[in-house]
């Protein structure tokens, strides 16, 4: 017995796992950019790397977009 994988799911997976290679290290580098997590960083080691992994989505809005009003309820983090 032997098992098979079809080539299109082996692409696909292969893709999906450097494209999240690829969020990390984005998101680890923007984070480490920001004093803000830098200092947080200091007394929870490991922190960039938790949200990078497992927090954080890349999104691209145009200039001036607004994201969040004065007043809106505090659901997420914007760096």
């Amino acid at each position: 017995a032997f098992l098979r994988i079809p080539y299109a799911t082996y692409q696909a997976v292969v893709k999906d796992i450097f494209e999240g290679l690829r969020l990390k290290q984005e998101c680890t580098r923007i984070l480490q950019g920001c004093a803000f997590f830098r200092e947080i960083e200091r007394s929870q080691p490991g922190l960039i790397d938790k949200l990078a992994t497992k927090g954080c989505t890349m999104i691209e809005e145009r200039k001036e977009q607004v994201l969040f009003r004065q007043q809106d309820p505090a659901l997420n983090c914007y760096v």
